[in-house]
């Protein structure tokens, strides 16, 4: 029993270092830590390898949270230890969001962990599922939302029921924090919210049947008829239109059909209306809603959140819900726009002088073209040579060529050419032109350029430009402008043997 658990500790301990290169963070060795703790038991194992998987779990636990007289530290594990109790107890389709929080690059707060696990609980929800409650058994809603069992929160939108099943009465606490009013069409269908008792702005309410408002002053066109539709309040009360008429919230958001009511001080705008009669849709988040022109896709207005209602803003222009002050971030996230472009869509940023972006330099770097003219012209012979290997061709010669090599004088232009069968042949021809031009003019060649051919940086090739103090220069990646003058004279010699003299 205890040459097993000494073998087993040794083998874990090996391992530990090694594993710390296998994760990006410390929380995903924590997880693993922590994952193979909550789910250890012996079952068939026999007892020392199972205290041996303890003691060798402890090591691992203590390697990734060492023990520390500090109380910061200590309270910085404690939140990082339920933080991976919190992970390891997600059901399998918050498995997504997981994977997410473990592959950060930064370790998360417990804080933060949580209120992304809150918003994207409805995300991970399909299509076509919708939250059951375990208390009242409806779908729609979770237990902790469940207003049978905790109660209709204050200051908060809520659905009524049609006129024809008695308005449930609120209670009495609820009914003195704020007051309670709805309206309808002439079917008596009513829908209901809480309001402040100041007037505010248009309120977006997806329970209204119809655009409602008691200000007279923002309609644009009012009529009154003795057909008018009756307005149903959430404690039961009705009161008769006093008006239909125009008004214009915004330039680009005319409402048609909308009830005046003096009796009520508020704006409704009905959702269910806005969307037949503007062919828009309208879009929720947590501090912003956003309606847009379905044919278009252009932005019509938007609203922000306040004390749980959604408030049309007055501002017409189109806008960019953000939730940073950083103007870096802003432009990395709309697309890397100019910085004019950027001032237009975010207008708080117009004083903006520069826009130091690093991506955008880089990713909008464009080739600088190449001069058609270099006055740098070799001073004597032989000084630089220019060189390059053509081929292969299509057609070899009668005798096997499918291949030549040049080598070109940079003072003199002068040019010499040798045909090949194979690449492997420059050598050899590179060895014999040496010794010609010593014997020929008794001269040394100082510097040979070429490109970045592999025959050109072969080990025998390097070797004797060594050994005979040749310098050797080859041309940027992709770049055969830098090798202009043997590229040229290629192209010229092709274009030559293809179109011979008659």
């Amino acid at each position: 029993m205890g040459q097993g658990y000494e073998d087993h500790l040794v083998t874990q301990e090996a391992d530990i270092p090694e594993a710390k290169g296998l994760y990006t963070n410390d929380i995903q060795r924590l997880y693993k830590v922590a994952s193979a703790i909550v789910h250890l038991s012996q079952q068939d194992l026999d007892l020392s390898t199972y205290i041996g998987q303890i003691a060798s779990l402890k090591e691992q636990f203590l390697t990734v949270m060492p023990l520390t007289p500090d109380v910061g530290a200590q309270q910085t594990q404690l939140d990082k230890f339920f933080m991976v109790l919190t992970l390891i107890g997600l059901r399998p389709d918050l498995e997504p969001i997981r994977d997410q929080i473990l592959g950060s690059s930064s370790v998360p707060s417990l804080d933060d962990v949580f209120a992304r696990l809150l918003r994207g609980r409805s995300g991970t929800r399909g299509r076509g599922q919708r939250p059951h409650c375990t208390y009242c058994n409806k779908l729609g809603h979770t237990r902790d939302r469940c207003y049978q069992l905790h109660g209709r929160p204050p200051r908060t939108a809520h659905m009524a029921q049609s006129s024809d099943s008695p308005l449930p009465q609120p209670p009495s606490s609820f009914a003195s924090q704020a007051s309670i009013a709805s309206v309808a069409q002439p079917g008596n269908a009513s829908a209901c919210l809480t309001h402040t008792s100041s007037l505010g702005p248009w309120i977006l309410d997806s329970g209204a049947s119809d655009h409602l408002s008691g200000n007279k002053d923002l309609f644009s066109s009012i009529t009154t008829t003795s057909d008018l539709p009756t307005v149903t309040l959430a404690n039961g009360s009705q009161t008769v239109a006093k008006g239909i008429g125009l008004a214009l919230p915004l330039p680009s958001l005319p409402l048609t059909s909308v009830l005046y009511t003096p009796e009520c001080p508020f704006n409704l705008i009905s959702i269910s209306k806005i969307t037949r009669t503007l062919n828009c849709s309208i879009t929720f988040s947590d501090k912003f809603v956003t309606l847009q022109d379905r044919s278009t896709g252009k932005t019509i207005g938007i609203g922000r959140e306040s004390q749980g209602l959604y408030h049309l803003t007055s501002d017409s222009s189109p806008a960019v819900c953000i939730s940073t002050d950083a103007p870096l971030l802003i432009h990395n996230r709309l697309g890397h726009p100019s910085l004019s472009k950027f001032q237009k869509m975010v207008p708080r940023f117009s004083t903006l002088s520069s826009l130091p972006c690093e991506s955008c330099q880089l990713g909008k770097h464009t080739r600088v073209s190449f001069p058609k003219r270099l006055n740098n012209r070799a001073k004597s012979p032989f000084e630089l040579v220019h060189t390059d290997v053509w081929g292969p061709c299509r057609t070899a010669s009668t005798l096997g060529f499918q291949y030549f090599v040049t080598f070109i004088d940079d003072y003199s232009r002068c040019t010499w050419l040798f045909l090949m069968k194979n690449r492997a042949e420059l050598f050899s021809i590179f060895q014999k032109f040496y010794t010609e031009i010593q014997t020929q003019f008794n001269i040394s060649i100082r510097v040979l350029r070429s490109d970045n051919a592999r025959e050109y940086f072969s080990a025998q090739f390097t070797s004797f430009m060594s050994h005979h103090g040749i310098l050797h220069q080859s041309s940027c990646a992709h770049t055969p402008q830098q090798n202009g003058v043997a590229e040229r004279k290629n192209r010229h010699l092709v274009e030559t043997a293809r179109t011979p003299p008659p």
